[in-house]
């Protein structure tokens, strides 16, 4: 005899849980490297490099004085973090 499918069951602890794995963070990836969808298009550090590589040492410096870091994707934990990661790998590199 197969179970009925319309019948009730107790509801149990994992009935109540949201598993969120790397998709979570993926989104926020995304910016950094579009190739993982397939995208041929520069991510954050790359455009911010193309930028920098167009203005003098000073320029970049007074411009990384006043950085803001805003909206939805900054939510991510951890995002400012790689984003000063980021801008400083790029200073390091003369950029």
């Amino acid at each position: 005899m197969e179970a009925d499918p319309t019948a009730h069951r107790d509801l149990t602890q994992e009935d109540h849980q949201i598993h969120l794995w790397t998709d979570r963070y993926r989104g926020s990836e995304l910016l950094f490297q579009p190739s993982i969808i397939g995208l041929e298009s520069a991510g954050l550090t790359e455009a911010l490099e193309i930028i920098f590589s167009q203005l003098r040492r000073h320029q970049v410096h007074k411009l990384l004085q006043n950085v803001v870091i805003l909206g939805g994707n900054t939510l991510t934990p951890g995002f400012d973090e790689r984003i000063r990661h980021e801008l400083t790998m790029l200073c390091d590199t003369g950029t």
